[in-house]
């Protein structure tokens, strides 16, 4: 875990560097090699376990009933606003104040 952390701060003072603008496009490249190489060793691992492999289908029907969880929240707390919020644009618009 500490090596993580390490490593983002190293990153974080090499991009602080005068001109590491200029490694810009490496960067964009070695990042996304990094990403692919997590989701690889994550699926790897995940593959690898027995326990989870098993319970897949658990797993899967939990994820849904939360991203629907999460969805409908989410419509339901925004809902109230959004007249709101039109109203607040509308008197920007027209150029006066609420």
């Amino acid at each position: 875990m500490w090596g993580i952390f390490g490593a983002l701060v190293v990153g974080l003072m090499l991009g602080l560097i005068p001109g590491a603008k200029r490694w810009q496009s490496v960067n964009k490249l070695l990042g996304t090699i990094g990403v692919l190489l997590l989701l690889g060793s994550m699926g790897v691992e995940l593959g690898g376990n027995a326990a989870i492999m098993e319970s897949l289908g658990q797993i899967g029907v939990s994820a849904a009933v939360l991203a629907i969880a999460a969805v409908v929240g989410s419509i339901a707390l925004a809902w109230p606003i959004v007249p709101l919020l039109r109203r607040i644009t509308a008197t920007k618009e027209n150029g006066s104040e609420i």
